[in-house]
């Protein structure tokens, strides 16, 4: 005797009334992820990096760390509650960031100092074979020579005897290169030089050359700079064909700093046609304190005539531990070295030898606005839009006094509120040996829909002395400042013992008779639209999974009081997908009644009963004219078929929070009666783990005490010549032994209409006396793809005895489904003849508490 089943499951709106996310056929739990990952990118600096790799990322989730290093990372809202582990950590970035998100550390791209804006050409033309260049330069003014100061007399490398003599390469009649915009962009652009009757014995036309070097600096307010040091410095080099892929100088002097070249005549990187010179300054390496404020001009010249020559200048600029060399990658083409001029006859290298030399002049830094200067010209320039950069100093007279975790008074900034957090004997015991500091958005931590894109710089300096500074945070991207990352900061800001230490060259100390300044550089982003997707996105976890498709829809809403029931529902394709969103201004049911609720219907799921789609989705509400006002509301894995094709949240915003004006903006999500409701939708590939997941999912438990489960599979071959019924192998589930059934022309009654038959058998049963209560879902799915399948399940348990040992799904599916490929995957469930039948088995005794024994068995026929 048999028992039959209908095809179709029972949907049932249900309440949950401590879940924020629901199903309105079965609860579903559906928690909000709420940490956004933040991807750093870093664009080239024209530096060298020499400081330790400092990355960011929220406290909660840092791994291990180096003690001696200063990691900005999110203070947890209660730091009682959250202590950091009691271990350290080392230089990982901010999740989930990985090491391929830095740049190279040791090949700088542009100058950090602006090349200068005025039409300037280079001093060496192409052979007599080419085209030449404009022959009219512009004659910089002389200088007296009683301004020119003392030089040091000429270094040179010791020469290496060459095996062989290579002489330069012809070079071959060609047309001069187009350069296009881009590289015009990026190519430094060398100061013109004017000719001079170059005799090298002849001591005036060598201060003639380096009066003109010092007139091409940028012109400087003596009055707001007073210059502390200037010299010239050069290298003669002799022995250019044997140069290694990276040279230095002897080391120059020039009143208290010490210099060196460093030169790469050979780079194997994108810089590869052009050879690199920087200057890098010796001292700033070994006093984190000093900063060295400066511009300078590199030149090139031939080894015996000062008239064949080229010069690039730079900016005002400083120097610092993280930023100790400065100077060109591209300084000048590898061809062009060998190219004679057509008015001096040389070129900048003949017989392997040439001259490199630099104008350095050093000022004294003095003010706050000069250091202003400097912390911009070291932020790495995008083309966020600012809405505003400012410095804000708190004053401390009494360092010893301070208690951890002490906030500064209330400053404004880019229209928002902050507040400093310092900590000087540390975080917590694991920091005692530093400094901590963090910066804290007032508005962010009271209110969940304000979103802050802003950079953020510390530094501690004297008193009296903006030269005496230590800074952190220079080459960290910006952050985002929201309601569940709104205090940002360095645990190891600076070592205690550092407070003390007196600088080199300064000679005084950050902390001196007690007193100190800590302050903080701020600059606030617009946020925009690219901003608010890429954030929504981040909000994604992928787990690992493998991404199909992904992509958003808005849905905006003009009168907001005034909707309608008609107005509530709005349909859109997304991903390939047919979609429906649902909206509950008033909540999706009573227990809702406080908030707006959201739900999200799949078309295709409840038409197609092969179509199964794995999701994350991000719902969100946000105001129609400013994307950083926002709530959002992030899912877990979410399965979308037939059975269950309507998902969604009844806690997506509280009712209250629609007109609430937020910050000093005073702005709310709802305007004008004017909102936008929108969701962000990932599709993953299915995995076998998932696709077993949402079968073992489909069973309803009814209170019964588990004693054993398990799914087993049977790949079936050559399915167009299978008899009328056909039986799986035995296997065994809590005990008893089962088998599937399966009529693939269908049984007698399901043939005639075109259906597939499916039955689950039990074997055990010897007598009258013997039965077992199990529940079963019974698929069929394609052979090489897990999300290509069509199940079945009981609504309840069944019982089973000798009598009624088999239970049978009737009009299971529609035969012809079997081979239609579905809409999205474009697969079908029996392909080249070939199927996969499988059966998930759960078996119960009478209790309520549950144990769960989870198997997974294969056959193959």
């Amino acid at each position: 005797m048999s028992s039959i089943e209908t095809s179709e499951k029972a949907i049932e709106k249900t309440e949950k009334n401590d879940s924020e996310t629901i199903e309105r056929n079965e609860p579903f739990y559906d928690p909000f992820d709420h940490y956004i990952s933040q991807y750093n990118e870093y664009p080239k600096m024209g530096y060298d990096y020499i400081y330790s790799d400092q990355h960011q990322f929220p406290m909660q989730f840092m791994p291990p760390m180096n003690p001696v290093q200063t990691i900005p990372l999110m203070l947890p809202t209660d730091s009682t509650q959250s202590p950091i582990p009691p271990y350290l950590y080392s230089e990982n970035s901010q999740f989930p960031m990985t090491d391929a998100s830095f740049p190279p550390l040791n090949f700088p791209q542009e100058s950090p100092f602006p090349i200068s804006e005025t039409s300037i050409q280079n001093n060496y033309f192409p052979t007599q074979h080419e085209n030449p260049q404009s022959e009219i330069q512009t004659q910089p003014p002389e200088i007296s020579l009683l301004e020119i100061p003392i030089y040091d007399n000429q270094h040179q490398t010791q020469p290496i005897k060459p095996q062989q003599e290579i002489q330069p390469e012809k070079p071959q009649k060609q047309k001069p290169k187009q350069q296009t915009q881009q590289e015009q962009s990026q190519e430094p652009i060398p100061q013109p030089l004017p000719e001079q009757n170059s005799n090298l014995n002849n001591d005036n036309e060598k201060e003639k050359y380096i009066s003109k070097l010092r007139s091409l600096l940028k012109n400087v307010n003596k009055n707001e700079y007073s210059i502390v040091e200037e010299k010239y410095i050069e290298w003669e080099i002799e022995n250019w064909n044997e140069l290694n892929n990276i040279e230095y100088s002897p080391e120059y002097t020039t009143g208290d700093n010490k210099w060196k070249f460093k030169l790469y005549p050979n780079r194997n990187n994108e810089e590869k046609n052009h050879i690199s010179i920087y200057l890098e300054n010796l001292n700033v390496k070994n006093d984190n304190l000093l900063r060295v404020f400066t511009n300078y001009v590199i030149s090139m010249r031939n080894y015996k005539d000062f008239s064949e020559n080229t010069a690039y200048d730079s900016a005002l600029g400083y120097i610092n531990i993280n930023q100790n060399t400065v100077g060109y990658d591209q300084y000048i083409e590898k061809s062009h070295l060998f190219n004679v001029n057509i008015e001096t006859r040389k070129a900048l290298v003949e017989n392997n030898k040439t001259v490199i030399g630099a104008y350095i002049c050093v000022y004294k830094c003095i003010s706050k606005d000069q250091y202003i200067e400097e912390i911009k010209s070291s932020i790495s320039t995008n083309s966020d839009e600012i809405i505003e950069d400012d410095i804000y100093e708190w004053s401390i007279d009494h360092w010893n006094n301070l208690k951890n975790g002490e906030f500064s008074p209330e400053f404004v900034i880019g229209g928002y509120r902050w507040k400093l957090k310092l900590y000087p004997n540390g975080y917590n015991e694991t920091l005692k040996d530093f400094v901590s500091i963090y910066l804290s958005s007032v508005d962010a931590q009271n209110n969940d829909t304000i979103h802050i894109y802003a950079k953020s710089i510390f530094y501690i300096r004297n008193n009296n002395d903006y030269a005496c500074l230590k800074s952190f945070g220079e080459k960290l991207s910006p952050l985002n400042y929201t309601s569940k990352s709104y205090i940002w900061g360095a645990h190891h800001f600076i070592k205690k013992d550092d407070l003390f230490v007196k600088s080199h060259t300064t000679h005084q100390s950050l902390i001196e008779n007690n007193k100190t300044v800590v302050g903080v550089y701020l600059r606030v982003f617009k946020y925009t639209k690219e901003k608010f997707i890429n954030d929504i996105k981040r909000s994604i976890n992928n787990e690992n999974l493998v991404v199909l498709n992904e992509g958003y829809y808005e849905w905006k809403i003009e009168d907001w009081p005034n909707l309608k029931k008609e107005d509530l529902k709005s349909k859109f394709t997304l991903v390939g997908q047919r979609w429906e969103l649902q909206l509950y201004p008033n909540g999706f049911s009573e227990s809702f009644k406080n908030y707006v609720s959201l739900f999200m219907d799949n078309v295709d799921s409840l038409e197609d009963v092969s179509n199964h789609l794995c999701i994350k989705r991000v719902f969100y509400i946000r105001n129609m004219n400013d994307y950083s006002i926002y709530s959002s509301e992030t899912s877990n894995i979410t399965y979308y078929d037939k059975g269950c094709y309507s998902k969604g949240t009844g806690k997506l915003v509280k009712k209250t929070d629609l007109f609430s004006k937020k910050g000093l903006s005073n702005t709310s999500l709802i305007e004008d009666n004017k909102v936008v409701i929108g969701t962000y939708i990932r599709v993953f590939k299915y995995k076998e783990e998932q696709y077993l997941q949402e079968v073992c999912e489909l069973i309803d438990d009814g209170n019964r005490e588990i004693i054993d489960e398990d799914y087993f599979e049977w790949n079936i071959q050559d399915w167009e010549k299978l008899s009328y019924e056909i039986l799986s192998p035995v296997f065994s589930v809590g005990g008893h032994k089962w088998r599937i059934k399966v009529y693939p022309h269908g049984n007698k009654q399901d043939g005639k209409n075109g259906y597939l038959t499916m039955a689950l058998r039990n074997e055990s049963m010897k007598d009258d006396k013997q039965y077992v209560y199990s529940n079963f879902a019974i698929v069929i799915r394609n052979t090489n793809d897990f999300s290509c399948f069509k199940s079945r399940e009981l609504l309840s348990f069944r019982r089973f005895t000798k009598a009624e040992n088999e239970f049978v799904m009737t009009r299971y599916t529609p035969k012809f489904f079997l081979h239609d490929p579905n809409n999205y995957y474009q697969r079908a469930i029996i392909e080249n003849e070939r199927a996969t039948v499988g059966a998930f088995v759960r078996v119960y005794k009478n209790s309520i508490a549950k144990t769960y024994h989870r198997h997974h068995h294969h056959h193959h026929t």
